[in-house]
């Protein structure tokens, strides 16, 4: 009966060891899973972190560029109303161009008129100065044929 009771107390032994030797295997790969979760939390807060400071530098990049696009359009509100405004000044300046080339034709057209009058009243006045020379020229001639 010793043989037996030894026996039991053996295979409780190998028994007591095999659950104390699966319970150490199980702690230590809790423990080791432990460290992996712990690492790969530790790894996503890295990539967490890196991710908020991309997207802190890209809402700063959309603050900056939404100043940029408001000044831009503040710029071309500026420019278009300049625009408006060369183009109003522009028309009264091509009207003030018109009426004055169409005064200038009208000035020279005058002018143009004075011209043929005065060229008629010359031939005019020239014609009856060489009638009067030539009046005069006869008359002397006839009374220095009466002389003779």
């Amino acid at each position: 009966m010793d043989a037996v009771v030894g026996l039991v107390l053996v295979l409780i032994g190998a028994g007591l060891g095999a659950a104390v030797a699966a319970w150490v295997l199980r702690r230590s790969q809790r423990l080791s899973l432990d460290a992996a979760l712990a690492q790969a939390g530790a790894d996503a807060q890295a990539r967490l972190a890196s991710a908020e400071a991309r997207l802190q530098e890209r809402s700063d990049d959309v603050v900056r560029l939404d100043a940029r696009v408001a000044a831009l359009a503040a710029e071309l509100r500026d420019a278009g109303a300049a625009l408006t405004e060369e183009r109003v000044v522009r028309a009264g300046t091509e009207a003030a161009l018109r009426e004055e080339r169409e005064r200038a034709t009208e000035t020279l057209a005058t002018i143009a008129a004075a011209r043929d009058d005065m060229t008629a009243h010359f031939k005019a006045i020239a014609s009856d100065a060489l009638e009067t020379n030539r009046q005069r020229m006869s008359e002397q001639q006839e009374g220095g044929l009466a002389h003779c």
